[in-house]
């Protein structure tokens, strides 16, 4: 399957927990940057937050929730994305796995 037909599925509670896990865990940023893309996510708002994630990473600065929320808000984007409550937003339940380094699969990132 090319990437351009791929569909993701639509689960905004594990978006939420991934992009959440990020904010617990940044650096695992060096794992994933080259693996999921903001188009990878079904809600167009998670993605954005995610580019924001990986802008600062890219720029070498912190990935935590006042810098994502900072950067969304000096690009005017931040109120589209839901308010800085949403970029905090991640069920606890969800840490554990990427805090171990094990995806859901338990293979190791």
């Amino acid at each position: 399957m090319s990437r351009s037909s791929y569909e993701p599925i639509c689960d905004p509670e594990a978006e939420q927990a991934f992009l959440g896990s990020i904010l617990v865990a940044p650096e695992v940023m060096g794992r994933i940057a080259n693996l999921i893309a903001p188009a990878d996510f079904y809600q167009g708002a998670h993605g954005r937050i995610y580019k924001a994630m990986l802008d600062l990473y890219g720029r070498g600065e912190p990935v935590d929730l006042v810098t994502v929320s900072g950067h969304l808000k000096e690009r005017g984007a931040l109120e589209g994305v839901g308010g800085a409550v949403m970029v905090g937003r991640h069920p606890p339940c969800a840490l554990g796995p990427l805090r171990r380094g094990f995806t859901s699969s338990h293979t190791p990132l």
